[in-house]
């Protein structure tokens, strides 16, 4: 989408949410311990609270020792997944919303969390043998959502750029009158457009 990409290494430092209110979205994921799990979660809750949109990616829920901890984590209405184990695949290209909107496929190559949608959360498309590929809160603007196996390129294959961009543009530019439910401007919401 055009828009600059920097990275910050909270294997050494948490970022603060000054910082983080800087950027549109964050992506967060893990391949060794966070300097500071739970503050880095507290803020990045903080972060969603001020506007910001967060992916949790890979390893942020602690299917293999390195994890995110603090409020986006445990508090109601951040975290939509729940999982204790991990696997390998790829998505199964059966993804409807806007999420998915031009993407033909990914895998994960250093695995993935098996992850499982938490009361009241949903998810878009699956990966192979069925675990969820996206799970998002499907009321209210979308602000944080998990993409198991995601480390923005890093050790995967496939579309990661384009569903990164999907994600932060369903937040953005989805219809305001979505009378399908589906997150892209169509036909359907032609009646509610104002001319």
């Amino acid at each position: 989408i055009g828009a600059p990409v920097d990275y910050f290494d909270a294997r050494t430092g948490t970022p603060t949410v000054d910082q983080m209110l800087a950027y549109w979205g964050v992506l967060t994921w893990v391949n060794y311990a966070y300097a500071d799990k739970v503050a880095f979660g507290n803020n990045l809750a903080d972060y969603v609270d001020g506007g910001g949109i967060v992916i949790l990616g890979q390893w942020t829920l602690c299917t293999a020792g390195n994890c995110l901890g603090g409020r986006i984590m445990t508090d109601p209405g951040y975290n939509p997944a729940a999982g204790s184990s991990y696997g390998g695949s790829q998505y199964a290209g059966d993804g409807a919303r806007c999420v998915h909107e031009g993407v033909v496929s990914y895998e994960a190559s250093s695995y993935r969390d098996n992850i499982s949608v938490v009361p009241g959360a949903t998810s878009d498309g699956h990966w192979l043998h069925g675990i969820p590929a996206v799970a998002y809160w499907p009321s209210g603007p979308t602000k944080v959502w998990y993409s198991p196996g995601h480390t923005g390129g890093a050790y995967s294959t496939g579309d990661w750029a384009l569903l990164t961009a999907n994600i932060m543009l369903c937040v953005c530019c989805g219809p305001e009158n979505d009378c399908n439910g589906n997150l892209i401007p169509d036909d359907c919401d032609i009646l509610y457009c104002d001319g």
